[in-house]
């Protein structure tokens, strides 16, 4: 019945499709199938830094903080809608997570390492495709695009490895055969996987509707599909799947994923581990040709080819506001700063931040710690209740060799020393002497993928052979605080050995000073239960507390890629109450 309701046309109407449809024709070009990466990429996204006269020129409608792709997608959006859109990111180049570095000959991704499911049937890959008139190749990665090992491959008997299949046949066909007896199990882990989306809606009609409509639709929680959402984002998932079996070892087909959200599945939902699980598991892992950096290459370009601008080294250093009746807040503009220059008062009717909310309400909010209690109660709720996601450590390593000639292949290696997930992660994120830590416990797990071996224009666009390998784990924060305010140059080597030439180090300080971060967080928000409970997911709506304020990114609905893609919609949406998710999927039917 409430699905029903939702779906009224009624509804729709009022609630979506008041504007005009960019997205009535296919602009999808032939795609460019050069192995080289186009010759304008790097100035595309370094863009010229303007002059104070240029900015104090500037004329715009959106005001878009953040140059990841949340904010890309949403500012190519607007610009074809005819907003005049500018986008200000503080580092040096544009592409928040899809952005790479350069280390000598080598080239770095350093945070979309693989997405699931590119393969053109999802409105989010519809949607990515018509902002970059369908320039962006995804490559497969193997069928087995994940293997687990667990133990250590010395010591016989303790040593276990799991392959995991892309496709749910294929998936649970090779697990039955990893684990024989357990079919009704791995039958039962499908449902759970593709069951997720009835629970899904829910979650997105949340962040959008009227904060009225939604605690009333609340109250049927015995309906569908409110029902599906209770299930999926009020229960714990490890609830869920010890309900299921008791074997770690089968369970850990699902659990191991838990890297791509910084907690273990003890402290996520159900929705959030399957949710990650499914993504993969349903066609399996891609990676862009020519790397991440390309996405956002193509998305500027959208932007600027509708009459937007793009500006680097260009840092928000707080929100212009104004008090308006009823004792609330309204945001006029932003305080923009170049090159650590005198900042300049850059108005717009609508600012939309992509920064995380710690950045947005703490550093942006002149006197926050008095205003936000006082005037912004929600936002006050939120900050009082979450806490950052834990930082990564991440190892880039060169290869004087190409993928071919080491044998590498397009997956990627989980590592654990043993199935006790919950005892790794935490021994290891409660241990406050990093040297303690590394003498005495074990890691709480390592991925290793080798980015070269995805992208097969790899080897084209090198003058002599290389490869490239991407190691991550989690640590805390506490252990790197110390050198916060210290060069990141200081926090570098490399070194010759064999075929490894160079080694690359990034702390979860280098994410304080490359993405802004406050505390080293990789994910932005603690992916944790309250993170998804019905209060927050009602108050970290894409429209805040503050007229004129909007919020997207991976802190309205949760990180990675997709909801990078997803959140950049909704915040449109929410704008000019236009459903683009819908106009897209209309134009693929």
């Amino acid at each position: 019945m409430v699905f029903i309701i939702l779906n009224s046309p009624f509804l729709k109407e009022a609630l979506f499709g008041v504007k005009c449809d960019i997205f009535l024709e296919d602009i999808r070009r032939p795609l460019d199938d050069s192995h080289a990466p186009p010759e304008d990429k790097a100035s595309v996204l370094r863009p010229d830094v303007p002059s104070k006269s240029e900015l104090e020129a500037l004329e715009a409608d959106v005001v878009l903080i953040g140059g990841g792709t949340s904010s890309l997608v949403a500012a190519s959006i607007l610009s074809k809608t005819g907003f005049k859109v500018i986008v200000f990111e503080q580092h040096t180049k544009l592409g928040g997570g899809c952005h790479t570095f350069k280390k000598g000959r080598f080239e770095f991704d350093t945070g979309l390492h693989y997405v699931g499911d590119m393969s053109g049937n999802e409105n989010f890959c519809q949607l990515l495709d018509q902002l970059t008139e369908g320039q962006l190749k995804w490559h497969p990665m193997d069928d087995r695009f994940d293997k687990i090992e667990v133990g250590d491959p010395q010591k016989v008997g303790t040593f276990k490895v799991i392959d995991i299949y892309a496709g749910y046949e294929k998936w649970a066909k090779s697990l039955n055969k990893q684990f024989p007896g357990n079919e009704k199990v791995f039958d039962k882990f499908c449902q759970l996987m593709q069951n997720f989306r009835k629970a899904s809606i829910m979650h997105g009609f949340m962040k959008i509707a009227p904060d009225f409509v939604v605690k009333l639709v609340i109250k049927f929680s015995f309906l569908s599909p409110v029902s599906w959402w209770n299930y999926y984002f009020l229960k714990n998932a490890d609830e869920i799947f010890y309900s299921v079996t008791q074997n770690k070892e089968v369970l850990a087909c699902l659990r191991y994923i838990y890297g791509t959200l910084a907690l273990p599945s003890k402290y996520l939902s159900l929705f959030l581990n399957v949710t990650v699980a499914d993504h993969y598991v349903k066609a399996g892992g891609f990676y862009p040709k020519h790397g991440p950096s390309i996405i956002p290459y193509h998305l500027t370009r959208t932007i600027t080819k509708n009459g937007g601008k793009c500006f680097v080294r260009s840092k928000v250093d707080s929100l212009i506001l104004q008090f308006v009746s009823g004792c609330k807040l309204k945001c006029v503009g932003v305080n923009v700063s170049i090159a650590k220059r005198q900042a300049v008062p850059i108005k717009a009717k609508y600012v939309i931040s992509s920064a995380g909310f710690y950045n947005t309400f703490l550093k942006m909010i002149p006197d926050s710690s008095t205003i936000i209690p006082k005037l912004c109660p929600k936002i006050d709720w939120m900050l009082q209740n979450m806490q950052p996601s834990m930082g990564a450590l991440n190892l880039f390593v060169g290869f004087s060799s190409s993928s071919k000639d080491l044998g590498l292949s397009a997956y990627n290696t989980w590592m654990y020393d043993n199935f006790d997930f919950d005892n790794l992660f935490e021994s290891w994120a409660q241990e406050s002497d990093p040297w303690k830590a590394v003498d005495h416990l074990n890691l709480p797990f390592l991925y290793v993928s080798f980015p070269s071996a995805k992208d097969p224009s790899f080897d084209f666009n090198q003058s002599e052979p290389t490869a490239t390998c991407s190691v991550i784990t989690l640590c805390p924060y506490s252990w790197f605080e110390m050198w916060n305010e210290r060069s990141v140059g200081k926090r570098e080597f490399s070194q010759l050995e064999d075929k490894v030439e160079v080694f690359e180090v990034g702390t979860p300080v280098t994410s304080n000073f490359y993405l802004n971060a406050q505390n080293g967080e990789v994910y932005g928000l603690s992916h944790n239960m309250t993170r998804f409970s019905p209060t927050f997911t009602r108050l970290s709506r894409f429209q805040s507390e503050i007229q004129g304020l909007y919020l997207t990114g991976q802190d309205t609905w949760s990180c990675g890629f997709v909801p990078a893609i997803v959140t950049g919609a909704l915040v449109c949406t929410t704008i000019t109450k236009r459903n683009y998710l819908d106009d897209v999927e209309k134009l693929y039917k």
